[in-house]
């Protein structure tokens, strides 16, 4: 029997060498995901955002450079811009210093 080739897949605008080697770091952050919705139900229901691992004003740059990233490689980007207009509102109307959760309306 042939063995089959490693596969290659690309995840936002990085080159993974193989699927199999993403996916412990994927289960990791979905874990990351899962873990905190307790606290952003919390969030949203009493409308505090505490800063969590990043405020506003460094989400800010990352989430345009992602979409400069994806737009040269000629890939949809979802809802990012939308996100990344939003983040851009909120830092606008003084709420920086606030996590990502601020922008759940």
């Amino acid at each position: 029997m042939l063995a089959r080739p490693k596969t290659r897949a690309t995840v936002h605008v990085l080159a993974i060498p193989d699927v199999e080697d993403f996916a412990p770091l994927a289960a990791e952050q979905l874990g990351h995901v899962a873990d905190a919705t307790a606290a952003t139900a919390h969030e949203v229901s009493t409308g505090v955002f505490p800063r969590g691992p990043a405020d506003l004003t460094e989400h800010e740059p990352v989430l345009e450079r992602i979409l400069q990233l994806r737009a040269d490689q000629n890939l949809g980007n979802g809802a990012l811009d939308h996100v990344h207009r939003l983040v851009r509102r909120r830092i606008e109307s003084g709420h920086g210093h606030e996590g990502l959760t601020t922008i759940v309306d």
